[in-house]
Protein backbone atom coordinates (compact mmCIF):
# COMPACT_ATOMS: atom_id res chain seq x y z
CA UNK A 1 0.00 0.00 0.00
CA UNK A 2 2.58 2.35 -1.10
CA UNK A 3 0.63 5.28 -2.99
CA UNK A 4 -0.12 8.23 -0.97
CA UNK A 5 -3.98 8.15 -1.79
CA UNK A 6 -5.88 5.07 -0.22
CA UNK A 7 -8.02 4.90 -3.43
CA UNK A 8 -4.69 4.13 -5.92
CA UNK A 9 -4.11 1.20 -3.76
CA UNK A 10 -7.47 -0.08 -3.66
CA UNK A 11 -7.89 0.27 -6.93
CA UNK A 12 -4.44 -1.94 -7.84
CA UNK A 13 -5.24 -4.38 -5.18
CA UNK A 14 -1.61 -3.07 -3.65
CA UNK A 15 -2.49 -5.19 -0.28
CA UNK A 16 -1.35 -7.89 -2.20
CA UNK A 17 1.86 -8.41 -4.44
CA UNK A 18 0.65 -7.05 -8.07
CA UNK A 19 1.35 -9.08 -11.57
CA UNK A 20 2.29 -6.19 -13.79
CA UNK A 21 3.55 -2.83 -14.27
CA UNK A 22 2.05 0.79 -12.94
CA UNK A 23 2.53 3.40 -15.36
CA UNK A 24 1.96 7.17 -14.05
CA UNK A 25 2.34 9.32 -17.40
CA UNK A 26 0.98 12.66 -18.35
CA UNK A 27 2.44 16.26 -19.45
CA UNK A 28 5.57 18.19 -18.21
CA UNK A 29 4.91 19.54 -14.64
CA UNK A 30 1.84 17.72 -13.69
CA UNK A 31 3.27 15.92 -10.69
CA UNK A 32 4.53 12.63 -11.92
CA UNK A 33 7.78 12.92 -9.92
CA UNK A 34 5.92 13.99 -6.97
CA UNK A 35 3.99 11.58 -7.00
CA UNK A 36 6.75 8.88 -7.63
CA UNK A 37 9.04 10.00 -5.14
CA UNK A 38 5.58 9.70 -2.43
CA UNK A 39 5.73 6.47 -3.06
CA UNK A 40 9.36 5.57 -2.54
CA UNK A 41 9.36 7.29 0.64
CA UNK A 42 5.43 5.49 1.68
CA UNK A 43 7.21 2.37 0.72
CA UNK A 44 10.83 3.01 2.99
CA UNK A 45 7.98 3.28 5.52
CA UNK A 46 6.32 0.38 5.38
CA UNK A 47 10.11 -1.41 5.18
CA UNK A 48 10.64 -2.03 1.58
CA UNK A 49 13.52 -1.50 -0.36
CA UNK A 50 13.69 1.31 -3.57
CA UNK A 51 15.43 1.22 -6.68
CA UNK A 52 15.07 4.31 -8.22
CA UNK A 53 16.41 5.11 -11.72
CA UNK A 54 16.45 8.91 -12.74
CA UNK A 55 16.90 9.92 -16.80
CA UNK A 56 16.23 13.83 -16.10
CA UNK A 57 19.14 16.01 -16.42
CA UNK A 58 18.45 17.72 -12.71
CA UNK A 59 17.52 15.46 -9.43
CA UNK A 60 14.73 17.40 -7.89
CA UNK A 61 16.42 17.29 -4.55
CA UNK A 62 14.36 20.22 -3.00
CA UNK A 63 11.18 18.71 -3.74
CA UNK A 64 12.60 15.36 -2.24
CA UNK A 65 13.62 17.11 1.08
CA UNK A 66 10.17 18.34 1.26
CA UNK A 67 8.45 15.20 0.82
CA UNK A 68 10.78 13.65 3.27
CA UNK A 69 10.48 16.11 6.16
CA UNK A 70 6.97 15.88 6.41
CA UNK A 71 7.31 12.00 6.78
CA UNK A 72 10.08 12.96 9.51
CA UNK A 73 7.77 15.55 10.80
CA UNK A 74 5.37 12.55 11.33
CA UNK A 75 7.93 10.27 12.82
CA UNK A 76 7.62 7.56 9.97
CA UNK A 77 10.79 7.88 8.15
CA UNK A 78 13.77 6.99 9.81
CA UNK A 79 16.50 7.24 6.83
CA UNK A 80 16.71 7.80 3.00
CA UNK A 81 19.28 4.62 2.72
CA UNK A 82 16.67 2.13 1.74
CA UNK A 83 16.37 3.86 -1.41
CA UNK A 84 19.01 3.20 -3.87
CA UNK A 85 19.32 6.83 -6.68
CA UNK A 86 20.52 5.68 -10.15
CA UNK A 87 21.12 8.53 -12.94
CA UNK A 88 21.06 7.06 -15.78
CA UNK A 89 22.03 9.63 -18.99
CA UNK A 90 21.36 7.32 -21.96
CA UNK A 91 19.03 5.41 -23.40
CA UNK A 92 21.74 2.32 -23.77
CA UNK A 93 23.04 3.10 -20.35
CA UNK A 94 19.21 2.64 -19.27
CA UNK A 95 18.29 -0.63 -21.59
CA UNK A 96 21.65 -2.44 -20.41
CA UNK A 97 21.12 -1.21 -16.84
CA UNK A 98 17.78 -3.11 -16.64
CA UNK A 99 18.96 -6.16 -18.40
CA UNK A 100 21.75 -6.43 -15.36
CA UNK A 101 19.93 -5.34 -12.52
CA UNK A 102 18.71 -8.62 -11.55
CA UNK A 103 22.49 -9.67 -11.14
CA UNK A 104 24.11 -6.83 -10.15
CA UNK A 105 21.18 -5.04 -7.22
CA UNK A 106 18.64 -7.73 -6.81
CA UNK A 107 21.03 -10.38 -5.69
CA UNK A 108 22.13 -8.56 -3.14
CA UNK A 109 21.00 -9.69 0.85
CA UNK A 110 19.28 -5.79 0.56
CA UNK A 111 17.51 -6.59 -2.73
CA UNK A 112 16.47 -10.50 -1.92
CA UNK A 113 12.71 -11.68 -1.94
CA UNK A 114 11.75 -11.15 1.80
CA UNK A 115 12.35 -7.27 1.44
CA UNK A 116 9.54 -6.46 -0.94
CA UNK A 117 11.72 -4.37 -3.45
CA UNK A 118 10.05 -1.62 -4.94
CA UNK A 119 11.70 -0.21 -8.73
CA UNK A 120 10.80 3.29 -9.99
CA UNK A 121 11.87 4.64 -13.30
CA UNK A 122 11.80 8.30 -14.49
CA UNK A 123 10.92 8.36 -16.60
CA UNK A 124 11.39 5.46 -19.25
CA UNK A 125 10.34 7.40 -22.77
CA UNK A 126 12.00 10.74 -22.48
CA UNK A 127 15.59 9.19 -22.88
CA UNK A 128 13.45 7.43 -26.29
CA UNK A 129 12.63 10.50 -27.68
CA UNK A 130 15.94 12.13 -27.90
CA UNK A 131 17.37 9.25 -30.10
CA UNK A 132 14.19 9.16 -32.29
CA UNK A 133 14.24 10.05 -35.96
CA UNK A 134 11.10 10.16 -38.14
CA UNK A 135 13.68 9.90 -41.29
CA UNK A 136 15.18 7.22 -39.90
CA UNK A 137 12.88 3.81 -39.98
CA UNK A 138 15.66 1.29 -39.51
CA UNK A 139 17.14 3.22 -36.32
CA UNK A 140 13.83 3.84 -34.79
CA UNK A 141 13.14 -0.21 -34.87
CA UNK A 142 16.31 -0.40 -32.84
CA UNK A 143 14.81 1.87 -30.44
CA UNK A 144 11.58 -0.43 -30.57
CA UNK A 145 13.29 -3.29 -29.78
CA UNK A 146 15.49 -1.91 -26.97
CA UNK A 147 12.13 -0.89 -25.45
CA UNK A 148 10.42 -3.87 -25.58
CA UNK A 149 13.49 -5.58 -24.62
CA UNK A 150 13.63 -3.55 -21.24
CA UNK A 151 9.63 -4.06 -19.79
CA UNK A 152 10.44 -7.79 -20.88
CA UNK A 153 12.81 -7.99 -18.65
CA UNK A 154 10.81 -5.44 -16.08
CA UNK A 155 8.01 -8.08 -15.99
CA UNK A 156 10.17 -11.12 -15.29
CA UNK A 157 11.66 -8.81 -12.26
CA UNK A 158 8.03 -8.16 -11.47
CA UNK A 159 6.99 -11.84 -11.24
CA UNK A 160 10.30 -13.14 -9.94
CA UNK A 161 10.96 -10.98 -7.06
CA UNK A 162 7.31 -9.96 -6.40
CA UNK A 163 8.64 -6.23 -7.40
CA UNK A 164 5.84 -3.34 -7.33
CA UNK A 165 7.46 -1.34 -10.54
CA UNK A 166 6.37 2.28 -11.63
CA UNK A 167 7.57 3.12 -14.82
CA UNK A 168 6.87 7.49 -15.36
CA UNK A 169 5.61 8.41 -18.99
CA UNK A 170 5.28 11.02 -21.06
CA UNK A 171 1.88 11.89 -23.25
CA UNK A 172 1.21 11.22 -26.63
CA UNK A 173 -1.48 12.63 -28.75
CA UNK A 174 -2.99 10.79 -31.31
CA UNK A 175 -6.73 10.91 -33.06
CA UNK A 176 -9.13 8.37 -33.37
CA UNK A 177 -12.27 9.00 -34.89
CA UNK A 178 -11.53 12.88 -34.90
CA UNK A 179 -11.05 13.42 -31.52
CA UNK A 180 -7.70 13.64 -30.03
CA UNK A 181 -6.58 11.69 -27.34
CA UNK A 182 -3.55 11.63 -24.97
CA UNK A 183 -2.64 8.28 -24.49
CA UNK A 184 1.02 7.20 -23.05
CA UNK A 185 4.41 7.13 -25.22
CA UNK A 186 5.96 4.09 -26.16
CA UNK A 187 2.64 3.16 -28.24
CA UNK A 188 1.15 -0.64 -28.60
CA UNK A 189 4.74 -2.02 -26.93
CA UNK A 190 3.62 -0.08 -23.69
CA UNK A 191 0.12 -1.15 -24.05
CA UNK A 192 1.67 -4.66 -24.54
CA UNK A 193 3.60 -5.00 -21.58
CA UNK A 194 1.82 -2.69 -19.02
CA UNK A 195 -1.47 -3.56 -18.03
CA UNK A 196 -2.04 -0.55 -15.20
CA UNK A 197 -1.92 2.84 -15.65
CA UNK A 198 -2.52 6.09 -14.00
CA UNK A 199 -2.88 9.27 -15.77
CA UNK A 200 -2.63 12.62 -14.36
CA UNK A 201 -4.53 15.65 -15.83
CA UNK A 202 -4.51 19.28 -14.95
CA UNK A 203 -7.88 20.56 -14.14
CA UNK A 204 -9.42 24.55 -14.27
CA UNK A 205 -7.92 24.82 -10.37
CA UNK A 206 -4.93 25.21 -10.06
CA UNK A 207 -3.93 23.05 -7.26
CA UNK A 208 -6.12 20.20 -8.00
CA UNK A 209 -5.46 17.34 -10.54
CA UNK A 210 -7.18 14.93 -12.02
CA UNK A 211 -6.31 10.93 -12.30
CA UNK A 212 -7.63 8.73 -14.29
CA UNK A 213 -7.20 5.04 -12.83
CA UNK A 214 -7.19 2.08 -15.65
CA UNK A 215 -6.79 -2.03 -15.27
CA UNK A 216 -6.71 -3.41 -18.81
CA UNK A 217 -6.91 -6.61 -17.06
CA UNK A 218 -10.39 -6.63 -16.08
CA UNK A 219 -11.28 -3.33 -18.34
CA UNK A 220 -11.64 -1.32 -15.04
CA UNK A 221 -11.94 2.77 -15.08
CA UNK A 222 -11.59 5.04 -12.12
CA UNK A 223 -11.71 8.72 -11.95
CA UNK A 224 -10.29 10.55 -8.89
CA UNK A 225 -9.69 14.61 -8.52
CA UNK A 226 -7.11 15.24 -5.82
CA UNK A 227 -5.07 17.91 -4.76
CA UNK A 228 -1.47 18.51 -5.16
CA UNK A 229 0.64 20.55 -2.24
CA UNK A 230 3.93 21.04 -1.18
CA UNK A 231 4.15 18.21 0.68
CA UNK A 232 2.51 16.03 -2.17
CA UNK A 233 -0.50 14.24 -3.01
CA UNK A 234 -3.33 14.59 -0.64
Amino acid sequence: MYFPIPKINEFFRLSTPINGIISIYGDFGVGKTTLALQVALKAVEKGARVIFLYTKPIFPLQKLHDLSFKFRELNTLSSLNDILFIKVQTFEELSDLILKLEFQILSDKKFNKTQNPVLILDSLTDLMRLKWNPKTKKKNFQIYYQLNRTLATLSHLNQEYNMLEIVINEVSKIQKDNIALEVQSGGKVMEYWIPFSLHLKRVKTLKKRMLVLKNQKLSQKNVLTVELTKNGFM
